[in-house]
């Protein structure tokens, strides 16, 4: 005993003095970031994160169910569809065209009520409820100052900052995208528990409103706006103007920094396949739901255009891709292929979901995966 004891001294105590190192210098979210991903036979963030953080609910209300095309699931997906769901790990992948669904498959024992997490389609859902948050007049425009919120933006080149610098990338915030460095920013904003501190101490550091540079902590702070516009938590609003009209089948789960604390709006909304096509459905009828005008007509129209020319792949929030199919598409998108995709030409949505996506070829805005679903849904519906 005495033997084992001196042998685990010294690498215990190793540990012991990392833990406290991690402590004291602020890091602690690498203990936590440690324990959910390699302490569970991982090596990063997964579909499954919303059991392992604190939820606030985004009410559903009455449901309306989607209609399901007589000759659903008739159609055969083909080779290299098949080929990149299994090497992609796909749960679930959804066809709906002029408001039927007309194609769906799970995986992994997933169905219509299993929740998987957004990652950064989330980012979609924050500019449509700031958009609505507009509308209802809680913000005044795209151009209002995000110093009118909170007085540190009102300092200095912060003061510069706009809401729609916000949605469409262009905030110049020293904010460093980085997923693989456990030291990141982005890496305690998933993993910490205290967005307010970390997402207020930023600063403007490059000129806002010129360049396009996707940075999740713009969408952070577009919304801490607008819950403190609307006064009320991002779930709420969301569950009041969009859950609900919507008819969306279940609640969803916005995980959140901490019990009671602020949602990570930058990803994190968990729902099902069906239930995140409603969004795309949103903007393919224009903003309208059933007769109901929840977003401004013209603001889909714009959020779905360039903001940048250098960077024609990017409206507000959305992903643009108008050269690759010889017809329009915009799309939401998360970091493990999470799709909602819009092909208004053909009246059709495509949302997948699952564990993996591809790497981008040369030259290429968008990941390989993306172009073979579109692709070969295409060849489908035109068989």
């Amino acid at each position: 005993m005495r033997s084992i004891y001196k042998i685990l001294k010294w690498p215990l105590l190793v540990v012991v003095l990392i833990i406290a190192g991690l402590y004291i210098t602020g890091n602690s979210f690498i203990i936590r970031a440690v324990s959910l991903t390699y302490g569970r036979g991982n090596t990063g963030v997964e579909i499954d994160d919303y059991n392992y953080f604190s939820n606030r609910l985004v009410l559903s209300g009455a449901h309306q169910p989607w209609l399901i095309s007589k000759n659903a699931n008739s159609l055969e997906m083909s080779k290299r569809l098949l080929e990149e769901h299994e090497n992609m790990k796909s749960t679930a992948f959804l066809v709906i065209q002029n408001n039927e669904i007309i194609l769906e498959k799970y995986w992994e024992g997933y169905n219509t009520k299993s929740h998987s997490n957004s990652f950064s389609m989330a980012k979609t859902i924050v500019t449509i409820l700031m958009q609505k948050a507009i509308q209802d007049g809680y913000i005044e425009s795209l151009n209002q100052k995000v110093g009118d919120f909170f007085p540190h933006f009102n300092e200095g080149d912060n003061s510069k900052l706009t809401v729609g610098d916000l949605s469409s990338m262009s905030s110049g915030l020293d904010w460093d995208e980085s997923y693989s460095s456990p030291f990141s920013i982005t890496t305690e904003a998933y993993f910490g528990d205290d967005l307010d501190k970390l997402i207020l101490g930023l600063n403007v550091v490059e000129e806002p409103s010129k360049e396009y540079k996707y940075l999740s902590g713009n969408t952070q702070l577009l919304s801490m706006v607008i819950a403190k516009a609307t006064g009320k938590t991002l779930s709420s609003y969301a569950s009041e103007i969009l859950w609900k009209p919507m008819g969306a089948s279940t609640d969803a789960y916005w995980m959140l920094d901490k019990a009671n604390g602020n949602e990570k709006a930058y990803c994190c909304f968990n729902s099902n396949a069906r239930d995140f096509a409603r969004f795309g459905k949103l903007w393919l009828q224009k903003g309208n739901w059933n007769g109901n005008q929840i977003i401004d007509t013209t603001f889909v129209n714009l959020s779905v255009k360039p903001v940048f020319n250098e960077t024609p792949f990017y409206g507000y929030s959305w992903w643009l891709d108008n050269e690759s199919f010889d017809t329009e598409v915009f799309f939401m998108r998360g970091i493990l292929g999470q799709y909602v995709i819009v092909v208004p030409e053909h009246n059709l949505l495509i949302v997948r979901l699952g564990h993996k996506r591809d790497g981008k070829d040369e030259g290429k805005p968008h990941p390989r995966d993306f172009y073979v679903y579109v692709d070969e849904v295409l060849k489908l519906i035109k068989s």
